[in-house]
């Protein structure tokens, strides 16, 4: 096959020569562009959209859920400490605390990753047991599917 192809070059003219080693770049380059990083780039830009807006509904569910389910069961509440209550429900649910750290009556959480259908389910387990998220700051990660998680934690 290359062989043909280099008998083909040969026969052609010198000014045909200069005309395809411009011209066979050229259409290489916009393949790759068209058929490879355009696709990859809309890509990208529906993931982060698509990101945005499910923080952006997770930070309205977190607003509106103290209205919603009523108030927390204070027997279950004061029960335990709060850094346990914390891990034991991450645990159960494959999410990996990186670092607590006490901020008043506030108890600080950083997750470097964790899926974010998880990381929901997570707080919705721990508002149930009158633990509500104060704030909350999303990431996305490399990964789809995946953030990375600041939670500021109250009784």
């Amino acid at each position: 096959m290359f062989q043909s192809i280099a008998d083909q070059w040969a026969l052609l003219g010198e000014r045909d020569r200069r005309a395809l080693s411009v011209l066979i770049p050229i259409v290489i380059l916009l393949l790759l562009w068209f058929g490879l990083i355009a696709p990859l780039q809309q890509r990208h830009t529906l993931a982060q959209s698509q990101l945005n807006a499910a923080q952006n509904t997770f930070q309205e569910v977190v607003a509106k859920a103290p209205q919603l389910v009523g108030q927390p069961n204070t027997a279950v509440a004061g029960s335990t400490n709060l850094n346990t209550d914390l891990r034991r429900h991450a645990n159960r649910l494959g999410i990996s605390i990186v670092g607590l750290e006490p901020d008043g009556d506030l108890l600080r959480v950083r997750i470097d990753e964790a899926r974010y259908s998880q990381l929901v389910r997570w707080l919705a387990v721990l508002e149930q047991e009158g633990i509500l998220a104060d704030q909350v700051t999303l990431e996305a990660r490399n990964r789809p599917g995946l953030v990375s998680a600041r939670v500021a934690f109250r009784r």
